[in-house]
């Protein structure tokens, strides 16, 4: 089929020059501890294209004798040429190297340069590709050959423009294997994926590289593609099977879904979709089969123009692109190749037409990029189409790129066909996972705040939600993320609260007397690192919300009570420097609270803090009490500590926004049981149940400066 019948036939022109040249040369300086019979063997098969037996050859030689330069250097280039392996080959043309008499077999660096460059080590590759071309003095073709090569290197590590934010990620081995997968189509009548498959069989064989390929399906459940099938195993898709004789590949499918592009005999041929079957497949006409080949095909979104490829002579390089338009009566026009804006010497392939028409996707050769086969895009300018940008990364990669099908523009929802490094075989299908998006999978459970910390301190990296864990009715609470153990860049923040999605930094909540019991929030944090991956941390809260507190009116009226302990942190003030407060006057602070075992101030109450602020900016001779109290948790000493940390935290946080030190007496409670007392129940009973409403600082206006 399109890109890979030919991918393949020329991969293995190519390798089949590489043989002829090198096993010639590789006699010349073997080592008499080499096994020439194994390596005989492994040649022969691998000519032949018994790949499988080829490469055990290849190993069994190397375990004979891990110091044979041409077993690991023949091995080197097999899995890289026949299995697209980079790493394995990398190891093996490396010990190669090691092994490698002085600049004797140049080749080395070539292919070093190959596995590197595939491997993105773009530096690296550049100073095998100059060793290399400082050897091929009088071959020039070869020379261009390499020179394009480091300019794709530079390219890649130059080009900072992307044009999706996120990755494409494999679809794995229920749809992959070790042969070649690619072209894929969502129909939309069903919930099936189709898409081209080179043979059923593994690597074991010629047949895995040079069978005739067919039509597959997956069937997708609980959003996951199942394990693939031929077509014939599916009375809807019977008709689309081929024959072992010749290529069968799906091409594409129409906007609406109703008509499926086939390749059969290297031509371009149509099914389209009846009585809840694909009918028999009919070849297109002439106007459109114009060449010895024709690869690939798509429909505009109206339908009225195909775009496709095609060899035929009056083209630019080898492939190009050509577009076709039908008329009223179902007739389509003489092709009309897209010239050299679009065009090149080397392969233009796959196209692709955004929904509204206005951008055309292809992959190229000829035009600069990564690599091998890149994805470009082109938009439509008034008369004629732009000059084709390269779509980068996570599009394109070094290796082969091709195949973009795009479902959702919008929601930027497609597929690519590969054979980048990482994938199961020669060539493997991809979908495109996009960043920024909030999934809220996997989320685990927040229990209460000290509980978590103490049973996830095995841990490195994991998320927080800060806040209370017992709320009251008809008060605002925020809650805020605890990043301290994220160690890569923060992107994203969502929340969910009663399945409403809320994207902000915090959340406030309020709840009346309705929602009393159990509530849940969520909080999802998207990060990225150093090589631009995002991660995910998503972790769940339960809040028990409780009715409204009625807060017993107190008003002290002196410096220090006898159950409080005076602080040398506020005023030098005297009691004798204090006037009475008038009998009208009406000033009430706002108690602050804090999570426990804890004394800065909370982003949930610097509300309060900063209201408090007002009032008292607005009586500016007024002395201000601050108390300290903390739970019954905990050490008579160590809380009396804790109790003082909390009233120095406020009394810094009014002084640090305008309040005099001179208004302010700070002291703390020795006596815990006065700090729960204050709030009572509606039904005017202690509340003892939690001990969150002690943690706390409180406010008093307790007199005026003479």
């Amino acid at each position: 089929m399109n890109c890979i019948e030919s991918y393949c036939s020329r991969k293995w022109k190519e390798i089949s020059i590489i043989l002829i040249v090198f096993f010639v040369s590789a006699f010349t300086i073997a080592q008499g501890t080499q096994d020439v019979s194994l390596l005989k063997k492994a040649r022969s098969n691998w000519g032949n294209l018994n790949f499988k037996i080829s490469e055990s050859f290849y190993k069994e030689a190397i375990e004979v004798n891990q110091d044979n330069f041409d077993a690991n250097f023949e091995l080197g280039i097999f899995m890289l040429e026949v299995h697209d392996d980079y790493k394995s080959s990398l190891e093996y043309l490396n010990k190669a190297l090691s092994l490698m008499p002085k600049d004797t077999v140049y080749e080395v660096f070539q292919f070093l340069g190959e596995t590197n460059h595939y491997l993105e080590n773009y530096q690296t590759a550049i100073g095998y590709y100059q060793r290399f071309n400082k050897a091929i003095i009088k071959n020039d073709q070869l020379k261009e050959q390499i020179e394009l090569r480091i300019k794709q290197c530079n390219f890649a590590m130059s080009f900072k423009d992307a044009l999706w934010d996120g990755k494409f990620v494999n679809m794995g081995d229920q749809v992959n294997s070790e042969s070649a997968e690619y072209c894929a189509v969502l129909p939309q009548k069903d919930s099936f994926l189709l898409f081209t498959k080179r043979s059923t069989e593994s690597l074991n064989g010629k047949d895995a590289i040079v069978s005739m390929e067919d039509i597959f399906f997956s069937k997708q459940k609980n959003k996951i593609y199942r394990s693939s099938d031929r077509s014939t195993e599916l009375s809807e898709f019977e008709n689309l099977s081929g024959s072992k004789k010749f290529h069968n590949a799906v091409v594409s499918i129409s906007p609406t879904g109703d008509t499926l592009m086939i390749y059969r005999k290297n031509l371009l041929w149509y099914s389209t979709y009846e009585s809840n079957a694909w009918s028999i497949p009919v070849k297109l006409p002439k106007t459109i089969n114009i060449g010895s080949n024709q690869r690939h095909a798509t429909f505009s979104p109206n339908g009225k123009t195909m775009y496709f490829s095609s060899n035929a002579r009056n083209g630019v390089g080898g492939f190009d692109l050509y577009t076709s338009t039908i008329d009223s009566v179902g007739n389509w026009s003489e092709a009309k190749n897209m010239g050299a804006v679009i065009n090149t010497l080397g392969n233009e392939d796959s196209p692709f037409i955004s929904k509204d028409g206005s951008r055309l996707y292809f992959a190229s050769t000829g035009h600069l990029g990564f690599g091998k086969y890149d994805i470009f895009y082109s938009e439509w300018q008034d008369t004629s189409w732009s000059v084709p940008i390269n779509a980068g990364k996570p599009i394109n990669s070094p290796a082969d790129d091709i195949y973009l099908n795009i479902m959702d523009e919008e929601n930027e929802t497609a597929l690519l066909s590969s054979s980048r490094n990482g994938g199961f075989g020669q060539m493997d299908l991809y979908y495109f996972y996009k960043y920024g998006e909030s999934k809220f999978e996997n989320c685990t459970t927040q229990l209460a705040e000290r509980v978590e910390r103490d049973s996830i301190n095995g841990l490195n990296n994991y998320l927080l939600i800060s806040g209370l864990d017992t709320i009251f009715t008809n008060q605002e609470y925020i809650y805020s993320p605890d990043t301290f153990c994220i160690p890569d860049s923060v992107t994203h923040i969502f929340w969910k609260k009663d399945a409403v999605l809320i994207e902000e930094n915090d959340l406030e909540l309020f709840y009346d007397s309705t929602q009393l019991g159990s509530q849940f929030i969520t909080l999802e944090l998207l990060t990225r690192d150093d090589k631009n991956e995002e991660h995910r941390y998503c972790v769940s809260k339960e809040i028990y919300v409780k009715p409204e507190v009625i807060i017993v009116p107190e008003k002290p009226r002196t410096f220090k009570d006898t159950n409080e302990v005076a602080l040398s942190i506020g005023s030098k003030l005297k009691e004798e420097d204090m006037l009475a407060l008038p009998t009208d006057f009406s000033v009430e602070l706002e108690s602050v609270y804090f999570s426990f075992n804890k004394y800065d101030i909370r982003k949930d109450q610097r509300k309060r803090m900063d209201d408090n602020i007002a009032l008292i900016k607005d009586n500016p001779n007024i002395i201000i009490k601050i108390i300290g109290h903390t739970d019954k948790v905990g050490s008579k000493d160590y809380n009396n500590k804790l109790s003082q940390k909390r009233a120095k935290s406020a009394v810094k946080y009014l002084t640090s926004n305008g309040v005099s030190i001179n208004q302010i007496v700070a002291v703390l409670s020795s006596g815990e049981d006065e700090a729960g007392a204050r709030y009572k129940n509606e039904d005017g009973s202690d509340d003892l149940e939690k001990m969150e409403v002690s943690r706390r600082v409180d406010f008093f206006v307790i007199g005026k400066l003479k």
